[in-house]
């Protein structure tokens, strides 16, 4: 018996472990479905569409275009 085996302190950490593990195993559930929405698809579809567009332009002309309107930023 697991009762037998853990006592004091070692018993309370072994109960914590799976009472986090169900916290744990609860979020990823709600992650999981709300990933699989109408609404997650289309974010997703709009953010590979943003990153084609971002690949396909000039490293020079962005930064060029970067610092002409003052934006400083280390993106490269």
């Amino acid at each position: 018996d697991a009762n037998k085996l853990l006592k004091g302190s070692e018993k309370r950490k072994l109960i914590r472990l799976t009472e986090n593990l169900i916290v744990i195993t609860d979020d990823m559930k709600k992650l999981t479905s709300s990933l699989s929405s109408e609404k997650s698809e289309t974010f997703f579809e709009q953010l590979n569409t943003i990153i084609d567009r971002v690949h396909a332009v000039d490293e020079k002309l962005l930064r060029d275009f970067l610092q002409e309107e003052g934006i400083r930023a280390r993106i490269f």
